[in-house]
């Protein structure tokens, strides 16, 4: 008898870009009134959704720089 063996556990952040990606892909489909996407779409929506995911993170740390560096001074 074989065991299943179990899927690496997924970091939350991974979890909130692929719930993203999901969300758009299924919104162009709804809004194309098609059952599917091209890969060109599912890649253009990977890009999309990252560049915001790094943008929120490099806002996030230039802000926690400027709050340390005024609370040192």
């Amino acid at each position: 008898m074989q065991l299943p063996q179990r899927a690496k556990p997924k970091t939350k952040g991974k979890e909130k870009i692929e719930e993203k990606v999901g969300s758009k892909s299924s919104s162009l489909a709804r809004y194309n009134k098609k059952p599917t996407i091209t890969s060109s779409e599912i890649q253009t929506i990977v890009r999309l959704v990252l560049l915001i995911e790094l943008a929120k993170h490099a806002a996030f740390t230039e802000g926690t720089k400027a709050v340390t560096k005024f609370t040192s001074s």
